[in-house]
């Protein structure tokens, strides 16, 4: 079975407003408009040390889309909103990609982290 996934890792400019964004997002996947059976909307914050201390605040966003039109649309709604709302995010790289499972793999895809020992 085969499904589109968006993936979003980006650096914003402070915790209020990457929960801001973080909402944003959750509405519009909330909006009805995407075949979505699996999502992560996730903020976050590290400390860096890259010539001085600092703390960077992260949204991380993972959709698996049951359609590869939804996945299209939702892949350019999120990177339209990025290109307007360009003054909140210090980075931003968005992905997107197939996920196919071979006929014998019953196993679901994992979103987020996947650690394998």
């Amino acid at each position: 079975m085969a499904h589109r996934v968006v993936q979003l890792d980006s650096e914003l400019v402070d915790s209020t407003t990457a929960d801001s964004k973080q909402t944003d997002i959750k509405n519009q996947l909330d909006s009805g408009n995407y075949e979505i059976n699996e999502r992560n909307v996730n903020t976050g914050s590290k400390t860096v040390s890259d010539g001085e201390i600092k703390t960077v605040y992260t949204l991380g966003v993972v959709v698996e889309c049951g359609l590869a039109k939804d996945g299209n649309n939702l892949f350019d709604w999120i990177k339209n909103y990025i290109q307007n709302n360009s003054s909140a995010f210090e980075q931003a790289r968005l992905r997107i990609h197939d996920c196919k499972h071979g006929s014998d793999e019953s196993k679901p895809c994992s979103l987020g982290n996947v650690w394998t020992l």
